[in-house]
């Protein structure tokens, strides 16, 4: 970790860095066609990237997500999208909370980091669980129930697309495990 980012600053790179993966995230959404129903969630995975890279504070990720979450709003199909500025925050604050407490890195398959896959399934379905949860509060439970299981699809899909971006985007930078 930098030591900017110990003292909760954060650089211009490190904003660029995550604006730029918001961006990228929401046009892959719009641009990704679903494969059986289901399409991976890419605001979140790249937001997960970026918290990854960049190790933000507990605040900066609570601004990561809700950033995250109006960007989502812009390009969901969701009956209720304003329910993405809850789940997103609440997502990113889990991601910031495994990287930072250092949970991730003792996750390795020889020499590959699996943290970047395990954090983006919890990361995923936290997103996915707290979004479902709120719009089960106005759907019948049959509309619940398979919602939930999309959640569990997209958690998966979404840690291998973040594992896949970890590698590559670590070394780029020289950061992480990698």
């Amino acid at each position: 970790m930098r030591s900017g980012s110990s003292q909760g600053r954060l650089s211009a790179q490190d904003v660029t860095l995550m604006a730029l993966l918001l961006a990228v995230g929401a046009v892959l959404k719009v641009v990704t066609p679903p494969l059986g129903g289901i399409s991976p969630n890419w605001i979140v995975a790249l937001f997960t990237l970026a918290v990854l890279l960049v190790k933000p504070t507990y605040a900066q990720g609570i601004g990561l997500g809700l950033v995250a979450g109006a960007v989502g709003m812009t390009v969901s199909k969701a009956p209720i999208p304003w329910f993405l500025l809850v789940s997103e925050p609440a997502a990113a604050l889990v991601a910031v909370f495994l990287v930072r407490s250092g949970l991730h890195r003792s996750l390795r398959l020889g020499a590959v980091a699996l943290g970047p896959l395990v954090v983006s399934a919890l990361v995923t379905f936290v997103s996915g669980l707290v979004f479902v949860g709120l719009t089960a509060l106005f759907v019948p439970a049959a509309v619940f129930a398979a919602m939930i299981t999309t959640v569990v699809v997209v958690s998966a899909v979404n840690a291998v697309i973040t594992e896949v971006l970890y590698l590559p985007s670590a070394r780029l930078l020289r950061r992480g495990e990698a």
